[in-house]
């Protein structure tokens, strides 16, 4: 194991909230931060800017995102996730709620199962993303309550990061071991009992498939439930999903279908919803582009290998 936290306290995540405000003040349109720091030392900052053209990104000595937006949709960001963000400068936008049942769905099927295989592929178990990742998992489990999900192993993750740092080296070794494997199967028991409701949505599919997400990860449309190292197995239906996103028009749909084989029918309940959030997406990342910038708030990794590409080196400044 290695990547052990550093304990932290509040008032270092404070001066890098104001080191941001100072920063970006008068740069950008808004500045706002994504979810919360309960814990200090395991939590990182997730920054959030609305911008109208390119910026610099500053760096800071606790793990800092920032994530990059045009003004245009972005009180549509809840159809992506519903992050709530808190606003730490410039215009407050108001941000659309979002209580469509199709994007519940949409959402699990597009984070549980990259959290499961980011599991199930850590050889040697970097400590701070795997106490990060299971956080992670954990996220699209509450989700799962509502469909009879036992939230059990969410007590357990919730309990070891809070003691975290009142534990001797040997028990949290173990208790992060256990809570790797452990959400492997928790994730994986999840998909089980939500594909029983999510078929319904999409409808089902006798097609197999395939879809390579960068970093060598794979998922296996085939029917089945199976995490081994990088590669995924899932319902045959998730194919529907990710093929809805790869025919539309788009940069980050464009490098899904290059990534995809498999030729799915429509999605039954899920393709407005499906739509929607691709078109989101593809705009963003057309912005990012544009001004030659990273931070892209969805696909990510498929955005970073063409950025990369497309400049001659990896996308790491904004």
């Amino acid at each position: 194991m290695f990547n052990f936290p550093k304990p932290l306290q509040v008032d270092d995540y404070e001066r890098v909230r104001q080191k941001a405000i100072d920063y970006y003040s008068g740069k950008v349109i808004s500045l706002y931060e994504r979810g919360t720091v309960r814990h200090p030392g395991i939590s990182d900052i997730d920054l959030m800017v609305v911008v109208d053209g390119r910026i610099e990104q500053i760096d800071h000595d606790i793990d800092t995102s920032l994530l990059v937006f045009p003004r245009k949709h972005f009180e549509h960001i809840n159809v992506w996730d519903d992050d709530n963000p808190k606003l730490l400068w410039g215009e407050n936008i108001g941000i659309l709620p979002e209580h469509r049942p199709e994007v519940g769905i949409a959402r699990i099927v597009d984070w549980l199962p990259e959290r499961i295989v980011r599991l199930s592929e850590m050889k040697e178990i970097n400590v701070s993303w795997a106490l990060a990742v299971i956080k992670g998992v954990c996220y699209s489990l509450q989700k799962l309550k509502e469909y009879g999900v036992d939230n059990n192993y969410c007590s357990q993750v919730w309990e070891l990061r809070d003691e975290w740092f009142n534990l001797p080296r040997t028990k949290q070794e173990r208790g992060i071991a256990h809570l790797v494997s452990g959400g492997i199967e928790a994730g994986i028991n999840g998909l089980r009992v939500f594909s029983d409701v999510a078929c319904d949505y999409y409808g089902d599919s006798d097609i197999n498939g395939e879809l390579l997400i960068p970093l060598n990860t794979k998922y296996i449309f085939n029917g089945k439930l199976k995490a081994e190292g990088s590669t995924i197995q899932l319902p045959r239906f998730f194919g529907k999903h990710f093929h809805t996103y790869a025919k539309e028009s788009g940069l980050i749909s464009r490098e899904i279908a290059r990534h995809m084989s498999g030729n799915y029918s429509p999605p039954g309940r899920m393709e407005g919803v499906l739509g929607e959030r691709i078109s989101l997406c593809n705009h963003w990342a057309e912005f990012l582009i544009q001004h030659e910038m990273s931070g892209l708030y969805k696909f990510g990794w498929y955005y970073t290998e063409l950025h990369g590409y497309r400049r001659g080196r990896s996308a790491n400044i904004i």
